[in-house]
């Protein structure tokens, strides 16, 4: 028997083969037809669907990195807003 596994999407990802005398588990389904990534219509048939872009998940070095460098260019910026106060303090004092 040919069983088929349906996300909460009603989308395929699973397809396995089993004996008779098999108990579905929730979500699974007895199928002929069928394919990974197909969604299941109301009607019993299946549709090819665009496969949807995931953004990669960024991991926790890679968090740490981008916020180490946000950082440091905000303390550029400060840093050059400082600069530029400094240099108008030093002009006043000048004239």
């Amino acid at each position: 028997m040919r069983v088929i596994t349906l996300d909460e999407k009603d989308i395929v990802i699973g397809i396995k083969y089993v004996g008779g005398n098999c108990t579905l588990l929730e979500n699974e389904f007895s199928s002929d037809i069928g394919e990974f990534g197909q969604k299941m219509q109301s009607d019993g048939t299946f549709i090819d669907i665009e496969p949807v872009q995931e953004e990669p998940i960024e991991t926790l070095e890679q968090k740490i990195e981008r916020l180490e460098q946000q950082i440091q260019q905000d303390n550029l910026i400060q840093f050059e807003v400082l600069a530029t106060i400094y240099e108008e303090l030093l002009l006043k004092g000048s004239v």
